[in-house]
């Protein structure tokens, strides 16, 4: 859409909700839709903030502001997302609606997931389930039952996540939520990576890709292709799991996604230190790093670390390794990273986990 054609919508949308409030909000959420399925967050931004200037109805903030939360979710302002997202619940429920609850306490543990605060994730996530069984919203049950599995997969409770997605996929089909669907089955093949199945993976994370091609969803290509990455690294395909990252990058910097720029800057870091570049590996780390502290995504930060006091550990830096893995460590610690304080043990020899452990360790 052309800026020209965008303030005649503006104009036109504004010049209804006087008479026509329901009518006009409806148009606005139309577009504001269709903009972030096609990845274009700036005119996402302009619709929101051009809305602002004016009085809206109850039911008309709590639209807004779950506009504003996703935008703010999509572009790493994650506490500014918790926010708006809380205020569209309050909205709505002064306006009688209650049909969005089960969403947004989805969006909310999502939220929480993503910074690492997984007791409050499981908490949000339950109260979601609770409230769509009641509703019987079996979309929204199935939505949040996909994010349930994806938070027990990253604590590595593998059979619980495989019952939970399973579950979920199964009532997506039934409601005919291609995206969720074509989500689940990334979260799907996820899991089957870890159970050794990785031709299996492949498939899923394929026919997720079909799935959001169809539906012209860059972002959920950018997540499967990312997927898929990852699996290469890890049957060793270095170079294939390269140019599948380099992909999904340059979709998200197409999108503006920096939550996902961050991500997989950190996995380029990981192929380009296998390759032995170990300059450009430490500046993809720490572009991750910086992305990761500025989002609060804590578990996102405990990876970096790990991965700069391993670099550092590599390349003979002794005095840095151990500077970086006593962070990591205690940054694990402290929020319960058991993923991390694994790969540690991995990755450090005995006596430096020792070290760093007892804080013999000098920083």
């Amino acid at each position: 859409m052309l800026p020209d054609d965008l303030t005649y919508l503006e104009e036109y949308i504004f010049l209804k909700l006087e008479e026509q409030a329901i009518d006009a909000l409806s148009l606005w959420s139309k577009y504001f839709t269709e903009f972030r399925r096609d990845g274009q967050y700036h005119l996402c931004r302009r619709l929101l903030t051009s809305i602002k200037r004016y009085q809206l109805p109850e039911y008309g903030i709590g639209i807004v502001k779950y506009g504003e939360g996703w935008l703010s979710d999509r572009l790493g302002s994650w506490q500014d997302a918790i926010v708006a997202y809380k205020r569209s619940l309050e909205s709505f429920h002064h306006a009688k609606i209650f049909a969005l609850d089960a969403e947004l306490w989805t969006n909310i543990g999502s939220l929480y997931q993503d910074q690492g605060y997984w007791a409050e994730a499981e908490k949000a996530y339950q109260s979601a389930r609770s409230i769509a069984e009641e509703q019987g919203e079996r979309k929204a049950l199935g939505g949040v039952l996909n994010n349930l599995a994806g938070l027990h997969e990253a604590k590595n409770e593998t059979e619980i996540a495989e019952r939970y997605i399973l579950n979920a996929i199964e009532i997506l089909k039934e409601t005919g939520d291609r995206y969720n669907t074509a989500a689940a089955f990334v979260g799907l093949g996820t899991i089957l990576i870890t159970q050794n199945r990785h031709q299996e993976a492949l498939n899923k994370f394929v026919e997720a890709i079909s799935i959001f091609q169809k539906i012209n969803d860059l972002h959920g290509v950018g997540m499967a292709s990312a997927s898929i990455a990852r699996l290469y690294l890890l049957v060793n395909k270095p170079a294939e799991a390269k140019l599948q990252f380099q992909e999904a990058l340059s979709i998200f910097v197409q999108i503006g996604d920096q939550v996902q720029i961050n991500k997989t800057a950190a996995n380029l870091g990981l192929i380009l230190q296998e390759e032995g570049n170990f300059e450009q590996a430490k500046e993809y780390f720490e572009r991750a790093l910086k992305g990761y502290q500025e989002f609060g995504d804590q578990h996102g930060v405990a990876t970096c670390q790990v991965s700069l006091g391993h670099l550092f550990f590599l390349t003979k830096n002794n005095k840095l390794a151990i500077e970086w893995a006593v962070k990591a460590y205690k940054q694990s610690r402290k929020f319960g990273f058991d993923d991390q304080l694994t790969r540690m043990r991995l990755l450090f020899p005995n006596e430096v986990i020792e070290q760093f452990k007892s804080g013999s360790a000098t920083v």
